[in-house]
């Protein structure tokens, strides 16, 4: 999510499923990042976005820009982590959706520990089962 706070990625690409096939231009959505520890307290990062641009393409039509824009250099980068995103290897003919948003607000939220990790997303109200891996840094 330190990404998103510095400006530095604008956008993800995400596979098309059910939990992204309904997200359109004007959604706002709040990620909820893992808890991590800090002077033995447990936080989690929160930021809330405004989707100002939905993109539905093959993974072998992204461009350089959509790289960037996910905080990336290049496509090149973005297919050496895409199986850790995704559990997958990376397909050119594979339909994603490229959802580009602007930050409205982020905080730290102070948790409880439930156990040592926990991560949860939810799609402008829609609920999305936890899919940060390496792309929600978010």
């Amino acid at each position: 999510m330190i990404k998103i706070v510095q400006g530095k990625k604008r956008s993800t690409i995400r596979e098309l499923n059910r939990f992204t096939r309904n997200i359109e231009k004007g959604d706002k959505i709040t990620f909820t990042d893992e808890t991590e520890i800090v002077n033995g307290k447990h936080h989690a990062p929160k930021v809330k976005v405004q989707v100002e641009d939905v993109k539905v393409c093959k993974l072998g039509e992204l461009t350089d820009e959509d790289a960037r824009a996910e905080g990336y250099q290049s496509v090149e980068e973005i297919k050496a982590v895409w199986s850790l995103w995704v559990g997958g290897e990376w397909d050119p003919e594979q339909t994603v959706k490229v959802i580009r948003f602007k930050l409205l607000s982020h905080e730290v939220l102070d948790m409880k520990p439930i156990c040592e990790k926990s991560s949860s997303n939810s799609y402008g109200g829609k609920s999305a089962t936890p899919t940060r891996k390496h792309a929600l840094e978010f």
